[in-house]
């Protein structure tokens, strides 16, 4: 009968050491508000060795939570991490029961999360809706001091939306002089904008030239009849040229013309509709001018 020692069996599992894993936990959230953006993907590990005798009492290295988290953010950008995964993992040599030597490693995974620059309270989040025609009506509203503040913590594409929406503004003189606009025109450009007569201190119609007034900017300032008188004249100089500049700046101003609604025209948010010229678009398109 052939004998079996257990001797050596023993002793290679008392000293082959031994390694297991403990999941600690698992956190889910939402990431993408206006306070906060996903910035990628990030791991940490903290370890910590203990030795026989003493073990915890003098122990080497840090395995808490906090240094696996703050491992995983070092030279990353992200101020925390959102939907993380944690994990213990244990190696002890010669057994767990009774080791020389153990390691424990945590390990975090999660996504990274930068938070925006906010300097406003939750109540005036929709300032930072990402929509030029709200962005600037709020500026409108803020004093000088909100306003830098407002400036310094928005996103280059934000400020860039503003500007080409201060030019817009300038463009079609709608930038009175002493007006709010034209404060926050000046904090945006670093110059003044064009000036601008207000349409109180326009000319009277009956001096109105309208064999001349045959651009766009000028017929929006007229009254619904002589605009239509002005639109006339225009076509009886069967002058194709300016018929098409105007019709091209009327397209400009319009998201959608629907001819049988009311009202008929239909403008994006940052559009804001000057004098007499809802009634000129409206005329535009009610008339098929538009269509096309």
């Amino acid at each position: 009968m052939k004998k079996i020692h257990f001797a050596p069996i023993l002793l290679s599992v008392l000293f082959s050491g031994c390694a297991y894993n403990q999941p600690m936990g698992l956190s889910s959230a939402s990431i993408g508000s206006q306070y906060e953006r996903p910035s990628g993907m990030a791991e940490g590990r903290a370890k910590r060795w203990q030795f026989f005798p003493c073990y915890s009492l003098c122990p080497v290295g840090d395995d808490s939570l906090i240094a696996a988290v703050n491992n995983a953010l070092d030279g990353k950008v992200g101020d925390t991490l959102a939907n993380v995964y944690v994990e213990r993992k244990t190696i002890a040599f010669p057994h767990k029961f009774f080791p020389l030597l153990e390691r424990t490693e945590v390990v975090v995974m999660g996504t990274l999360v930068k938070y925006n620059t906010k300097e406003f309270t939750p109540d005036k989040d929709f300032v930072y809706s990402g929509n030029a025609g709200d962005m600037w009506a709020q500026m409108l509203s803020f004093n000088k001091g909100e306003r830098m503040r407002y400036l310094k913590g928005l996103p280059d594409w934000n400020r860039s939306m503003l500007i080409e929406f201060a030019l817009d503004k300038e463009a079609a003189r709608r930038i009175e002089t002493g007006s709010r606009d034209r404060e926050v025109f000046a904090l945006l450009l670093l110059r003044e904008p064009k000036t601008y007569t207000p349409k109180a201190e326009l000319r009277s119609e009956a001096s109105v030239n309208l064999s001349e007034c045959n651009s766009y900017d000028c017929i929006i300032t007229l009254s619904p009849g002589k605009q239509a008188e002005a639109l006339r004249l225009i076509t009886q100089t069967d002058n194709k040229l300016i018929h098409l500049m105007l019709i091209n700046s009327a397209k400009r101003r319009i998201k959608a013309c629907y001819s049988n609604r009311t009202p008929s025209v239909v403008t994006t948010p940052e559009v804001q509709l000057i004098y007499n010229e809802a009634d000129f678009l409206e005329n535009l398109c009610k008339s098929g001018e538009l269509n096309g």
